[in-house]
Order: C-alpha cells, then sequence, then structure tokens
C-alpha cells in the first residue's frame, strides 16, 4: 500500500505536462531512460566468466545496466549542457539515484550488485580522471546493500527535487490531484520521522544527504498551506506527521547550531 502511494504520485508527476517542464529530476531520469542498453565499447562492464561459488547466481541483466551507465557517463556533459536548467553536480547526482533506481527495480542479488558497484566505481573514478570532464560523479556515490535503505533514501531524494513544485500547486489550488499529493507528503514526512528516530539512534551514513536536505529544504517552510489543504476526513494523519516533522527538524538545528 505505502509503495503504492509513492508509484501513483510518481506517475501523476510524469504526465503533468507544467510539472515536467519544471522539474530538473524529471528531465534528467527521462535523458537516463533514453539510454538504451547497447554494446559495451569497453571491457569494464565485462561479466563474471568463473564463480567460485556454485550456489551463487549471476544475474546477467546487470551487465547491460552497467553498460548503460558506461555510455550515460560517456555523454554525460553533452546531456548535461543540453538543457540550462541541468548543472553538472545535480546531474551526477540525478544519475547516481537514477541508478539506485534500476537496482530496486532489477531486484539483483547481493552478489550481483557487489559486481556492479565495483564496476561503477571503476567508472566513475575513470570519468573523474578525465581533466575534459566538467561532470564528477564520485563524490555521492554510496554502496548499498539494503534494499530497504536504498529504497528509502531515493524516495527521499525525489520527494525533496519534488516538493516545491507540489506546494506550489497545493498552495495555488490548481489540478485535480490534491488528494494524492497530499497521502504522498503524509507518508514521507512519516517515513522521515522514523529514519531520523534511527539516525540518531546509530548514525546511519546511507541518509546523511537526505538528512542535510530536509534541514536545508523544509526547516522555514509555512506549513499551515499543507495543514489547510490536505487536512480531512480521509487524510487525518498529516497533523501528526507534520508536527512529528517540524520536531524532529527543530531538533536537528538546535544540534547543527551548537557545532
Amino acid at each position: 500500500m505505502n509503495s503504492d502511494i509513492v508509484e501513483k504520485a510518481l506517475d501523476l508527476l510524469k504526465h503533468d505536462v507544467d510539472l515536467s517542464k519544471k522539474s530538473k529530476l524529471h528531465l534528467a531520469y527521462e535523458k537516463f531512460n533514453e539510454q538504451k542498453s547497447l554494446t559495451c565499447e569497453s571491457e569494464k562492464c565485462s561479466k563474471v566468466k568463473y564463480v567460485l561459488n556454485p550456489d551463487t547466481q549471476f544475474n546477467k541483466k546487470i551487465v547491460d545496466l552497467c553498460c548503460r551507465v558506461e555510455n550515460i557517463l560517456k555523454n554525460l556533459d553533452t546531456s548535461c549542457s543540453e538543457d540550462d536548467e541541468l548543472d553538472h553536480n545535480n546531474c551526477c547526482d540525478y544519475l547516481l539515484y537514477w541508478l539506485y533506481g534500476e537496482i530496486i527495480k532489477g531486484e539483483y542479488n547481493s552478489f550481483s550488485i557487489h559486481w556492479l558497484y565495483d564496476k561503477i566505481q571503476t567508472l566513475l573514478e575513470e570519468n573523474n580522471s578525465n581533466s575534459n570532464k566538467k561532470a564528477k560523479c564520485n563524490e555521492n556515490f554510496m554502496r548499498i546493500f539494503d534494499m530497504e535503505k536504498l529504497n528509502n533514501k531515493k524516495i527521499l531524494f525525489d520527494f525533496l527535487s519534488y516538493y516545491d513544485s507540489i506546494y506550489e500547486i497545493l498552495r495555488t489550488g490548481i489540478g485535480e490531484n490534491k488528494k494524492e499529493y497530499c497521502q504522498y507528503i503524509d507518508f514521507i514526512f512519516y517515513i522521515y520521522s522514523n529514519i531520523h528516530k534511527e539516525y540518531q539512534s546509530i548514525k546511519i551514513k546511507a541518509y546523511d544527504n537526505e538528512i542535510n536536505g530536509f534541514q536545508k529544504k523544509l526547516q522555514d517552510y509555512d506549513y499551515t498551506i499543507l495543514k489547510s489543504k490536505c487536512f480531512d476526513s480521509s487524510q487525518n494523519t498529516i497533523l501528526k506527521h507534520i508536527n512529528a516533522l517540524t520536531q524532529t527538524l527543530n531538533v536537528e538545528q538546535k544540534e547543527y547550531s551548537k557545532k
């Protein structure tokens, strides 16, 4: 049910013409999705020839994903510069989170994911060592094998990228998808508050960017808009989750001010 809320909201966003023009993330994901699996031009994504453990199953489709990333990186400067809305730093982050999404959808086993991460690390290091490349994409790359954490990381990142547009839709009252967007916001706030509790007790590096992103983007928002637009009999949990989020952000703000 929870995954349905996210998928439904993101599907609506993809088909919102005005939003697709405004969203840098949507534009980047579309560009990367257009990169079909091609024959690798190098041996960097060569599949495993010998597997020591006979019980280990290597998913050959992950080789295609590796080749797609190799080809995307080869043309990344061009892809990022084709539209003024995509700067090179953000473009690299979009590529990494697109990759995480493909890993999640692929449902690969841990052996295949480990193989892919090794290959991606090599591709990123080669890209960064090229002085002619403007897009340097290694800084935020993380090897995350827990699919629940990887999925949470991606949905939080996507939400931060789309939030301004959703907030504006709710503020102006334009559009027919208010209920779905409110459910999406409610769910993300709930996820974030739970993740933050875990993050505070056991610092999980996988969420560093998202925790910092929420602090920077949502600390100063006027939540009265969300409360007025999203609070009804079918969405009565959002007040609880908004209050939990604001309390969490206030705690973070106090912690940062001490540093």
